[in-house]
């Protein structure tokens, strides 16, 4: 009901049981679309029982990369993102969106969470969207430009409907300006600037995810020991995997935690630099 509440009207409502029937009788007296009211209560519980069912997330998201980064959302516990994605759910003549609102939710969130040690108020960006869309979403490039973006309208059902586009927009603009803590992320430089000197591996759902993207398709560079390039298209590729794939069970450190070498200080022993993806057994034969 909560979920609901958010998708219907982009209203924060609590856990009580007696907010939650007030705020049902409320709405449902006011709502000049009753079916559409009823329809959207049952796509947001029928999208729970893909976010609660392994089984049933593989038959809904036929794209790997999709089914991927929901795994990696629901690990996560990212239940906040379940209204907005309820809502390119809902239209199944629209599943190429759909995937790809998955994938920019996860590349969202994977981003803000993997240079904070808390979540520094992504909870409330999504709130926003929802009840509010964006005025005046900005953007800064490479260059030091900033841009003002288009206007973005609420996303719940109260608005004008859900875009992908205007949906990456908001995710830009909250990275950038959305976050009640100093850190903006506006561009690759300064989210590799400050995801090189993090201790990712204490959240370790983020660290495994940026493991998979960044090795998916690449292959090693032939005379440099533990560089990569690029792979040709279809080779190697992790993100097809999924997120609980037997390769991926644990995160190793390659200068060991303990006695690291002497090149890996100790400030770096916890980035993502010195981290890789291995099967348990193989992780624990492997030792320091």
């Amino acid at each position: 009901i909560t979920s609901f509440a958010l998708t219907e009207k982009g209203e924060k409502l609590s856990n009580k049981l007696r907010d939650q029937r007030i705020f049902l009788r409320k709405s449902w007296n006011e709502a000049e679309d009753r079916n559409g009211f009823v329809k959207n209560l049952a796509d947001i519980s029928s999208f729970y029982s893909i976010w609660n069912s392994n089984d049933n997330l593989l038959i809904e998201v036929s794209d790997l990369d999709a089914a991927t980064a929901l795994q990696f959302l629901v690990s996560s516990n990212h239940t906040i993102s379940i209204p907005l994605l309820s809502r390119f759910y809902e239209d199944p003549e629209r599943r190429e969106d759909f995937f790809g609102a998955i994938k920019a939710v996860a590349a969202f969130f994977a981003l803000w969470r993997s240079v904070r040690g808390g979540t520094a108020g992504i909870d409330n960006c999504y709130r926003l969207l929802m009840k509010q869309g964006e005025e005046r979403p900005r953007h800064r490039g490479e260059d030091g430009g900033e841009e003002v973006l288009n206007s973005i309208p609420p996303f719940s059902r109260e608005g004008k409907g859900v875009d992908l586009k205007d949906l990456k927009n908001a995710f830009r603009h909250y990275l950038y300006k959305g976050s009640n803590d100093v850190i903006e992320i506006h561009s690759k430089g300064p989210w590799v600037g400050k995801l090189k000197r993090f201790d990712v591996y204490s959240n370790k759902n983020i660290a495994k995810f940026l493991l998979i993207v960044g090795l998916n398709q690449v292959t090693n560079l032939e005379g440099e020991i533990g560089h990569v390039q690029k792979a040709r298209e279809g080779l190697h590729r992790t993100l097809d995997k999924g997120f609980d794939y037997d390769f991926f069970e644990s995160i190793e450190h390659i200068s060991p935690q303990n006695g690291n070498w002497a090149s890996v200080t100790e400030e770096r022993v916890h980035t993502l630099g010195n981290l890789t993806l291995l099967p348990i057994k193989n992780n624990s034969s492997i030792g320091n």
